[in-house]
């Protein structure tokens, strides 16, 4: 990961040693936190709550655009989100979702995601429907 991502290795380190010496780290969004103890913590705290707090903003994206849908948000998981249809929807749904997924995050000018849909009736037997239109 190193040889392959020299810059963003550079700048984790970096991170890592302003906490060391107790200095307080900020996000890409400005959000203050300390680690005094346990330094190597700011290291994730700089991409996974940015990237937390995108898939949270995509999250309240796709609440609003299913409450006038036959559809409901039931759970989310990182990155991923279940939502219960029905099936009469789901090409439909798919396409919606999958759009605002897809779409440029608004708190991250620049951030586009890849978004991959499964359906059915049971979690452990799913199958991917459409395809992914952004590469990044």
């Amino acid at each position: 990961i190193h040889a392959i991502f020299p810059t963003v290795s550079e700048w984790m380190l970096a991170v890592q040693e302003k906490a060391r010496h107790n200095e307080s780290i900020e996000d890409y969004f400005g959000r203050p936190r300390s680690y005094p103890e346990k330094f190597y913590q700011a290291r994730n705290f700089v991409v996974q709550g940015v990237a937390a707090t995108v898939c949270l903003e995509k999250l309240i994206d796709i609440y609003k655009a299913l409450k006038e849908k036959d559809a409901q948000l039931c759970f989310s998981i990182h990155d991923g989100y279940g939502i219960i249809l029905n099936v009469r929807i789901v090409v439909d749904m798919y396409r919606e979702v999958r759009k605002i997924i897809e779409t440029e995050s608004e708190l991250c000018p620049g951030l586009l995601f890849k978004a991959e849909c499964k359906v059915g009736k049971k979690l452990d037997a799913m199958r991917v429907i459409g395809k992914s239109s952004n590469h990044t």
